[in-house]
C-alpha cells in the first residue's frame, strides 16, 4: 500500500465507511444496490488491496445473479477466496457477518436486514480501517455487559 498517495487509500477507506454505515440502515430491498457499490468500491481499491480484489466477478454476472434472487450469491462472490467468514443468524433474527482480511489486525462483524447487507456491510467495515469512525455512531444506549454472543 505504500506505493500509493495516502490520499488514496484514506478516500477509499472513507468509502468504504460510507458503505458500511449504509449497510446497516439498507433495507433488503436496496441490497443490490450495497452490492453494486461495493463491486465499484473493490475494483477500484488502492495499491495491495487492488491486487487482492483482481478477477471479481464483472458487474453482469452479479446482476444476473440479483435478479434471479441471489443476492447473498452475490455478496459472497465479491469475498469468495479474499475473506475469512463466519455467518450466523439466530432464529428470527437479523443476519449478522463476520469478516477478516489476512494483514489487518482485526475483524469486522455486522447486521443486515439481510444475508447480503450484512456481509457487505462487514466487508467495508473491516476495510474502513480507521476511516470507520465509530464514536459519533454508536447508539448512545447498548445492551448490558455479557448480553452479546458474539
Amino acid at each position: 500500500m505504500a506505493d500509493f498517495p495516502a490520499a488514496t487509500l484514506n478516500t477509499w477507506q472513507d468509502r468504504m465507511a460510507e458503505l458500511a454505515f449504509a449497510c446497516a440502515s439498507a433495507a433488503t430491498s436496496e441490497a443490490d444496490e450495497q452490492i453494486m457499490a461495493a463491486h465499484g468500491l473493490l475494483a477500484g481499491a488502492p495499491g495491495e488491496w487492488g491486487r487482492r480484489f483482481a478477477g471479481l466477478p464483472d458487474r453482469a454476472a452479479l446482476l444476473r445473479l440479483i435478479g434471479a434472487g441471489g443476492a447473498s450469491s452475490a455478496a459472497l462472490a465479491l469475498l469468495e477466496g479474499r475473506a475469512g467468514l463466519l455467518i450466523s443468524q439466530a432464529p428470527g433474527g437479523c443476519p449478522m457477518a463476520t469478516v477478516v482480511f489476512e494483514g489487518l489486525t482485526g475483524e469486522a462483524s455486522a447486521e443486515g436486514d439481510c444475508l447480503a447487507t450484512a456481509l457487505i456491510g462487514a466487508m467495508a467495515a473491516a476495510l474502513a480501517g480507521p476511516a470507520l469512525k465509530l464514536d459519533g455512531h454508536q447508539a448512545a444506549i447498548g445492551p448490558a455487559a455479557g448480553a452479546r454472543l458474539n
